[in-house]
């Protein structure tokens, strides 16, 4: 016979015997009913619920490559040039390309730090992802122009093709970023892809 709880086996043995009394001829039976529990050990143990796992930690932002690599390594490099024996600072030297770089760089820093803060929030709020893509533009544009700054005071015979450069390389990320590559796949579908290429005869 098992318990509700399906850990306690309890079984029951019947025993008859059979006494006859000489004196006043009479038959006794008497019924003895043995019952005897058997608990295994492990049927009351109690265990703890399992713990539940640690939620892995979230992963750390990766570093910003301009910010940590490339910028420092422009400064050095713009220090070592003006160590001429002169007291003449890049400032003096190339005021207008300074004074660029270093807006550019308060404005891409200040883009990249509400990028962090606002990117999280903008997969629960469709007004937190508006301003995300807002802050992806002004990064796109503010941190190639800081580099072609810094870059025009290294070389200042390339400033041409630095600042053109940036603007090409800030134009891609703007059609990466922004629904224009979608209209421009668009536009290659319908009106491109599908005609036949021209076979030329030579």
């Amino acid at each position: 016979m098992t318990d509700a709880v399906g850990s306690t086996i309890t079984s029951v043995s019947r025993k008859y015997s059979l006494h006859h009394n000489n004196n006043n001829g009479q038959f006794s039976i008497n019924y003895i009913i043995n019952i005897r529990s058997n608990y295994p050990q492990d049927s009351f143990s109690l265990s703890p619920p399992p713990s539940p796992s640690p939620s892995p930690s979230p992963s750390p932002h990766r570093p910003n490559v301009l910010l940590a690599y490339i910028f420092p390594a422009m400064v050095e490099l713009i220090q070592l040039m003006c160590q001429t024996g002169k007291d003449e600072s890049p400032f003096k030297l190339h005021p207008q390309k300074m004074n660029l770089a270093i807006a550019s760089f308060l404005i891409y820093c200040f883009s990249y730090d509400a990028q962090l803060r606002i990117i999280p929030s903008s997969n629960h709020h469709h007004s937190c992802s508006n301003y995300a893509k807002i802050v992806q533009i002004v990064g796109s544009i503010f941190g190639p122009l800081t580099l072609a700054s810094y870059s025009s005071v290294i070389f200042p015979s390339l400033v041409p093709f630095l600042y053109s450069g940036s603007v090409l390389y800030s134009a891609s990320l703007l059609l990466y970023t922004t629904r224009l590559t979608e209209q421009l796949k668009w536009f290659y579908r319908k009106f491109i892809s599908g005609r036949p290429t021209l076979i030329l005869p030579f």
